[in-house]
């Protein structure tokens, strides 16, 4: 039906058209799988029994709401059924397919169960026709899949060995001191904490900078990961890499738990655990994967409870977050085992049930459109946001971009509150229901091609292997919008420039 997913570490999966000193057309194939396409089918079903169940709304209105939800549920889940025929289990985009489908069906369900959240920008009376719009989006987002695995794909042949990155450990090292070099800094002046907030109203010396730690946040794992995965790689690398990879996530842990940053931290785990999914690094030892896996699920609730606490503390830019976080957050930190704990992870928790329901703007988009006639935007978001991808030594006047979701609301003259601004709600906003339509077709044609990628050169190519890895947290994000992703892939270009002037290719016989 599509392409065909071969394990990079099975030597027969490359036995297919081996050709030395010429690169090799191999076409991947996935095959629709029945028995799980079934399964989809059967869980849906339980969606339209049980969203008027859960439902606090009229029953006519809940049960519409829940055969959309069931509808969508199929459409956003029907990529699980395209199962690999060699080599990986399942569809390789598997946690990104789930990550759209908690963020625009189970949140779905989440306002009518509980409609006193604080979810400003929501209509309901939208919400069906809102449904159904995503079903056409997400069903072009199939399409788009199927279509891209269609094409034939390169494969270099064994004969040419694998591209190492020379000195990787020292880049490394480099990177990561680096990183953490900037993260102190801006801790140090105020910027540490959730600075993204006032990251508009900085110097433009100052967000540069905050910009750079933010896209060299994945860039030590990734290089930790692009070496586990390298097929040329002896065993004592292996256990170096691991044990570098598992000091990146302990470091990262603690950083993210003092910040209150939960997104990151999952996200780092989300790669990590695909990864091994996919075959295409070595499993961690056990026992160290069970000693993280431990902090983890310790950690988890302390964030929410820190981002509870930030939500008073309001830190400023400029604040000292260092010393404010030796008073009062670490006062707030060893109140987390009291009583008022799960006050705060319960308002964490509320807070984040309101604010993560993606249909909530979508369908205030939604209704502007279609019941009260607002016109779309024709870009209006892009033309705000653009500037940000132009350096500023080459437009040192550029102007500031407001926030994506002040351009929406103001156009659709809609309250003003911290919206899930989602690709799909900026594409519907500016081209309607057809732009949204193109737009996800191309972003199921990017899916399946930047994973086709990554699986086809995980362990022949270390700087194609890091930089695909650092690009899936900004192209398979659900919380951002079209410019975000494109100012997130900005430092990829550099990075490979960098890996590919070290790299050398090495048969794998001589390793």
């Amino acid at each position: 039906m599509a392409t065909v997913w071969t394990n990079v570490r099975n030597p027969a999966a490359r036995q297919v058209g081996r050709a030395a000193g010429a690169q090799v057309e191999v076409l991947y194939r996935l095959g629709f799988h029945v028995p799980t396409f079934g399964h989809i089918l059967g869980f849906s079903a339980i969606l339209l029994c049980m969203t008027p169940l859960v439902s606090a709304l009229p029953l006519d209105y809940s049960v519409t709401v829940g055969a959309c939800v069931s509808f969508l549920s199929l459409v956003v889940l029907f990529p699980l059924s395209l199962r690999a025929k060699g080599g990986t289990r399942g569809f390789p985009a598997t946690p990104f397919v789930l990550l759209n489908f908690v963020y625009f069906v189970a949140a779905t369900v989440v306002p009518l169960a509980y409609p006193h959240l604080k979810v400003i920008n929501i209509s309901f009376e939208a919400i069906p026709l809102a449904l159904l719009i995503l079903c056409l989006g997400f069903l072009c987002f199939d399409i788009g899949i199927v279509f891209a695995g269609r094409l034939p794909r390169l494969l270099p042949p064994e004969s040419l060995g694998v591209k190492r990155v020379r000195g990787l450990g020292v880049l490394f090292a480099v990177l990561a001191t680096v990183l953490w070099g900037l993260r102190v800094f801006l801790a140090a002046n105020g910027l540490g904490i959730a600075h993204a907030t006032y990251l508009l109203s900085l110097g433009w010396e100052i967000r540069q900078l905050a910009v750079v730690s933010n896209s060299l946040a994945f860039v030590p794992l990734c290089l930790c990961l692009a070496r586990l995965a390298c097929k040329a790689s002896s065993k004592a690398e292996l256990h170096g890499w691991q044990r570098r990879a598992i000091w990146v996530m302990a470091a990262d842990l603690a950083y993210y738990l003092w910040a209150g940053a939960r997104l990151p931290l999952l996200w780092e785990v989300l790669v990590v655990a695909w990864c091994a999914w996919l075959r295409l690094i070595p499993p961690f030892p056990r026992r160290k994967t069970l000693v993280l896996g431990i902090c983890l699920v310790i950690a988890m609730p302390i964030v929410y409870a820190q981002r509870g606490a930030l939500r008073y503390v309001a830190p400023q830019a400029g604040e000292d977050q260092v010393a404010l976080t030796r008073g009062y957050l670490l006062r707030e930190q060893k109140q987390v085992m009291s009583s008022s704990f799960v006050e705060t992870l319960e308002e964490g928790l509320d807070a984040d049930s309101g604010r993560l329901t993606a249909i909530g703007p979508f369908s205030a988009v939604v209704n502007a459109l279609f019941n009260r006639n607002f016109p779309l935007m024709w870009g209006e978001t892009w033309r705000e946001e653009l500037p940000v991808l132009v350096p500023h030594l080459l437009w040192p006047a550029k102007p500031v971009p407001r926030n994506i979701d002040a351009v929406i609301d103001g156009h659709f003259n809609l309250p003003g509150d911290d919206d899930l601004t989602t690709c799909e709600t900026e594409l519907l906003a500016n081209l309607g229901v057809l732009g949204l339509c193109a737009g996800m077709l191309l972003f199921g044609v990017l899916t399946e091609g930047v994973l086709s990628c990554l699986v086809r050169n995980a362990g022949a190519s270390e700087p194609v292997t890091a930089c695909v890895l650092c690009s899936l947290p900004v192209l398979f994000l659900v919380e951002a919008d079209t410019t975000g992703m494109l100012a997130g892939l900005r430092i990829l270009p550099v990075l490979w420039l960098v890996l590919s002037a070290l790299a050398v290719r090495r048969p794998v016989t001589q390793v």
